[in-house]
């Protein structure tokens, strides 16, 4: 996979933030959010996991969950995705006002927020997180961003969240 292209100089600019997101299909905004809010919505998040036996503090996530179902039965999941640190992250004004630059002023953030909590894995590993996923089969709705962002640091693929604009 080729490095992403950074959108962050056309944030303020909606004719070039669409041409790219019809050109490229995403845009890519590196340091949009406070890395601070993000940071403490990550370790908040990770404690969670910890206290409900999915990690223990430096190590990577033990694979607790196959998938969706298997992490929304588990009680520290639920809170860990629950929690106010998570799911404020949407509501944070640099990206509602991104995107509202290109979906229109009525753009809103869906109610549903994803927690992807999955360890590395070797290409030659069964995948035990990163599923084939798409939010227009489930939703039907052409109008919508889904917003990736990492909580981790260390591994974007070890704690990241999935939220739907």
């Amino acid at each position: 996979m080729d490095e992403l292209a950074d959108s962050r100089g056309l944030a303020s600019d909606p004719v070039a933030l669409r041409a790219r997101l019809a050109a490229d299909g995403y845009v890519f905004l590196r340091g949009l959010l406070p890395a601070e809010r993000v940071r403490a919505a990550g370790e908040r998040v990770a404690a969670t996991l910890r206290a409900g036996g999915w990690t223990t503090a430096g190590s990577p996530l033990l694979g607790r969950a196959a998938g969706p179902r298997e992490a929304l039965a588990d009680p520290a999941y639920r809170a860990a995705v629950m929690s106010l640190a998570f799911n404020a992250l949407p509501y944070l004004a640099p990206l509602r006002e991104t995107v509202r630059r290109i979906l229109g002023p009525q753009a809103f953030s869906y109610p549903v927020k994803v927690l992807r909590a999955v360890p590395p894995e070797s290409a030659a590993e069964r995948t035990r997180g990163r599923y084939v996923h798409c939010d227009y089969m489930g939703s039907g709705v052409q109008d919508m961003l889904t917003t990736w962002l990492p909580l981790d640091r260390k591994s974007t693929r070890l704690n990241s969240s999935h939220i739907t604009i």
